[in-house]
């Protein structure tokens, strides 16, 4: 759980999902032994202001072609606590 706003968590976010994908292959092994990771985040702020949704899924997508992934090997959810937190009292 992240509870201060950081502008650099996006990145230490990625970087650690990042690190434990790229750790699971040994030397001379089948990148198709990857085994899919998906990352967790509970924020205790709003990460994302503009948008009252409290759950997030991010991945590898194409910009232009929302549609076209490159991979679903890698997912982080983010949770904006206090989002839910106020949806839960309404």
């Amino acid at each position: 759980m992240q509870v201060r706003r950081t502008d650099s968590y996006p990145k230490r976010a990625l970087y650690y999902l990042s690190r434990i994908y790229a750790g699971q292959p040994d030397a001379g092994e089948d990148y198709e032994k990857l085994k899919p990771i998906i990352g967790i985040h509970f924020p205790d702020y709003e990460m994302f202001p503009d948008n009252e949704d409290f759950r997030f899924r991010f991945e590898m997508r194409d910009v232009r072609h929302p549609g076209l992934s490159l991979t679903d090997d890698m997912s982080l959810y983010i949770f904006e606590l206090p989002k839910f937190e106020k949806m839960m009292k309404n």
